[in-house]
């Protein structure tokens, strides 16, 4: 059986129960103190088991919510380049309006 005890905690608790009980009973219920711990050790232990396969579970939906996230990203990136080269072309062809507009004002003035 797993000793959750220290060497130090079961000396001094067996020599607590021997001056109150014979060896023999003594020696059960040290054994007994130490499968109790030994218990609630694999139960805790058990938990925080479940607790990180919880969180792995959560961890692995926010990494994959992140590549999504870099996914969108991208496209809006591509987008707003698409978007750009548009301004930049409207641009030009305003300063072109703005240059023919200029020449028919000055040939309607003359």
């Amino acid at each position: 059986m797993p000793q959750r005890l220290t060497p130090e905690e079961r000396e001094f608790i067996l020599t607590r129960l021997r001056g109150a009980f014979e060896d023999s009973t003594a020696e059960v219920l040290i054994d007994v103190l130490d499968w109790l711990e030994d218990r609630r050790a694999r139960s805790y232990i058990q938990k925080l088991e479940q607790a990180l396969a919880r969180l792995t579970e959560q961890q692995e939906k926010v990494e994959q919510a992140i590549g999504r996230l870099a996914e969108a990203q991208a496209r809006t990136e591509e987008r707003v380049g698409r978007l750009e080269e548009r301004v930049g072309g409207v641009e030009e062809r305003v300063g072109r309006l703005e240059e023919a507009i200029g020449r028919l004002a000055e040939a309607q003035a003359r």
